[in-house]
């Protein structure tokens, strides 16, 4: 018969399960309790203090189940698309994305980003079995890196699919781009002229 009561300070609804988790959305100072009740009455804890600061190193978050337009991003507010992500985050000087495992649709990887794949849904940590795989098209690469520079990809299988024009190319770096990083990832070009991973054009 015994019931929870978590109190996070900030708010938000209590919680009532025995180890839940809480995210904090705002930098402060809060006192988060616990109460106990059962047949015998009810016991509250001492408080217990939370400093929430900001993230040095800001980040920009993905799953497929996320939201779109100009708000999403947030790790409370993911956006659907790696796509969307990552205009949002160069609006706002953000230049780390993660990307939770699911399907994606092509990506024009911009200067500066670091595209990380390969997490969980809750974006915790890396999951087991979580894999993000983004896939080109009929016309196009799953990746296209034009002009970037001093960027990263990192986490994903980028694949390619049959091509009906183009080379088939799971990978596309041209246009002068320069200290561009692709680790950890399957890259595959698909079906069509020329299939290759990575096709690399005027880049360093």
């Amino acid at each position: 018969g015994l019931t929870y009561s978590w109190d996070f300070g900030d708010g938000s609804p209590l919680a009532t399960t025995p180890n839940p988790t809480h995210l904090y959305s705002a930098v402060g100072s809060y006192s988060a309790t616990l109460t106990l009740t059962n047949s015998a009455g009810t016991s509250t804890s001492p408080a217990i203090g939370i400093t929430v600061n900001l993230d040095p190193n800001p980040k920009y978050y993905v799953r497929t189940t996320g939201g779109t337009g100009p708000s999403c991003g947030p790790l409370l507010n993911p956006c659907s698309t790696i796509t969307q992500a990552q205009s949002n985050a160069v609006a706002n000087g953000i230049h780390v994305i993660r990307v939770a495992g699911g399907t994606y649709g092509p990506l024009s990887l911009v200067s500066s980003m670091q595209i990380l794949g390969g997490y969980e849904q809750n974006f915790s940590d890396f999951g087991l079995g979580q894999v993000t795989s983004i896939l080109g098209t009929g016309t196009s690469p799953a990746v296209t890196i034009t002009g970037a520079t001093s960027s990263k990809i990192s986490g994903v299988s980028a694949l390619g699919i049959t091509r009906t024009s183009g080379d088939a190319v799971g990978i596309l770096v041209n246009g002068g781009s320069n200290s561009v990083t692709i680790e950890k990832s399957i890259v595959g070009g698909g079906v069509g002229p020329n299939a290759t991973g990575i096709l690399v054009t005027g880049a360093s």
